[in-house]
């Protein structure tokens, strides 16, 4: 993916897969904060660009880390 990886998630309200796209509808970066065991607090909107496979695309617009 060149400069950029797939970050994908849970939520823990209903336990929905969803994989995290920067606010330009674009995956994340290399140096993205997201890394694996971390909780973190997110502000986010159905992609309108879904393509399957990839339905669970989010847009994420706000992220706050809680925990591990």
């Amino acid at each position: 993916m060149n400069n950029a990886v797939c970050v994908s998630g849970l939520t823990t309200d209903t336990n929905r897969s969803i994989r995290l796209l920067r606010p330009n509808g674009f995956n994340q970066q290399v140096n993205t904060p997201f890394d694996v065991g971390q909780v973190w607090v997110l502000d986010f909107h159905q992609s309108l660009q879904i393509t399957p496979p990839h339905v669970e695309d989010v847009i994420v617009t706000r992220e706050r880390l809680i925990g591990h």
